[in-house]
């Protein structure tokens, strides 16, 4: 009896998940804070400053069209822009959603595109919170520290702690 095939397609079952190749990560790390933002009535038109005053021009870029740090564009919506009638497919990094085609935002960043309900539900969007301050949530990014203030956030997003969230593979 030949075992070749059989070896390789073990072998392949038995081969680390490389998720990043085929969608966003869906899983939060316990124990961080998220804001947990569902509204997709309308694009995101969020700014994260590297001055704690809030001030000067704007570090990340969360817009209709995607999101861009220090001016350059990181990815952007399924289709171009974000589309408020398709809101349950507005993932970032989707080039097109419906057909899968997925080509990221980059490693480490503090927002975090996806799919809710363990990547099955409608898209969400989290973004990881390094501390809460009066005025404003920082983030983290290459080791540094970006500030996006409290009042561009939209009124139903939550705080929210990552061991909470249930997500595909827990």
């Amino acid at each position: 009896m030949r075992y070749g095939p059989l070896l390789g397609l073990l072998a392949l079952l038995l081969a680390p998940a490389t998720w990043a190749a085929e969608g966003p990560r869906t899983v939060l790390v316990k124990g961080r804070k998220y804001l947990f933002i569902t509204d997709g009535s309308q694009p995101p038109k969020l700014s994260a400053y590297s001055s704690k005053d809030l001030k000067g021009t704007p570090a990340f870029v969360l817009d209709g069209q995607g999101l861009s740090f220090q001016g350059r564009k990181l990815c952007g919506w399924p289709g171009g822009s974000f589309d408020a009638s398709k809101s349950y497919n507005m993932v970032l990094g989707y080039e097109d959603a419906e057909r899968g085609r997925y080509v990221g935002c980059g490693e480490g960043l503090p927002f975090l595109s996806t799919w809710g309900d363990g990547g099955t539900g409608t898209a969400v969007l989290y973004i990881e919170v390094a501390r809460v301050h009066p005025k404003s949530y920082e983030l983290s990014y290459q080791g540094k520290a970006y500030y996006l203030p409290k009042t561009a956030i939209p009124p139903s997003t939550q705080l929210i702690d990552g061991a909470k969230v249930q997500s595909a593979g827990d």
